[in-house]
């Protein structure tokens, strides 16, 4: 039995995974493990550890780092340096970060 064709379409890519997959692929070039499947599967237990610690307003590093780089790619697109209370949620929420952006503010 054949499997079926996929088509665009068909695809629903949720709206976090190129980040992850972007901070992830950063992550394995800087360390350049020499067994990149154990690397691996400690970058994403940590990601996913980190995302249930992320209830208690913790950033992990990787969090940040991605937050930081969609930060610099605004400020390069538009030169501006302020960050308003809206962008910064979109930001965190694009990273996967549930945070109540008044307690941080």
């Amino acid at each position: 039995m054949t499997d079926p064709l996929y088509c665009a379409e068909q695809i629903k890519i949720p709206p976090s995974l190129p980040d992850i997959l972007k901070a992830y692929t950063k992550h394995i070039l800087h360390l350049q493990p020499t067994d990149i499947i154990a690397s691996s599967a400690e970058y994403f237990s940590t990601l996913a550890a980190q995302k249930v610690k992320s209830k208690n307003k913790v950033l992990s590093g990787i969090q940040l780092e991605a937050v930081y780089a969609k930060l610099v790619a605004k400020d390069k697109e538009d030169g501006s340096v302020k960050v308003g209370k809206k962008e910064l949620e979109g930001v965190l929420e694009s990273v996967g970060v549930n945070v109540n952006v008044d307690e941080i503010l």
